[in-house]
């Protein structure tokens, strides 16, 4: 929620932009859509990684997050890192699966 809600704030929002975006961010339908999100509104990127960390598909997700604004970025680079460090682990136990 801390990215969605940074994702509808200016960088440095005063108390009351804070304040409305918070409740925009509780009020926001969630992500259910089936066929991926196009458009280019502040918080597509994160409708399109949570579109693909459905599909299992983590590092879609975290080049997804590396397109967001840099004060909503900082808010998820640690989940980024580990989406990334998960694809390579996950391509590692797909080599080797294929030479068992």
């Amino acid at each position: 929620w801390a990215a969605r809600r940074a994702a509808l704030l200016p960088e440095k929002p005063s108390a009351v932009e804070q304040a409305a975006a918070s409740v925009r961010a509780l009020f926001l339908r969630p992500f259910s859509d089936s066929s991926l999100p196009k458009g280019a509104g502040l918080d597509m990127p994160l409708r399109r990684a949570q579109y693909f960390v459905d599909r299992g598909d983590f590092v879609k997700a975290a080049e997804e997050l590396e397109s967001l604004q840099p004060h909503v970025k900082a808010k998820v680079v640690k989940w980024i890192e580990d989406a990334r460090r998960r694809g390579v682990a996950e391509q590692a136990l797909r080599l080797v699966r294929s030479h068992a």
